[in-house]
């Protein structure tokens, strides 16, 4: 595990549900749409 995200876990961070994430960066950013493609 990922030594961050393990201390956050540790400190009472919770990963949020997939849908709720969307709809916040959807909100926040406009963001509707994610692909997993990266630029190189």
């Amino acid at each position: 595990m990922n030594l961050l995200l393990e201390f956050l876990i540790k400190n009472g961070y919770k990963l949020p549900q997939e849908s709720n994430f969307k709809s916040k960066v959807k909100g926040y950013f406009g963001i509707s749409e994610f692909s997993k493609e990266e630029d190189v």
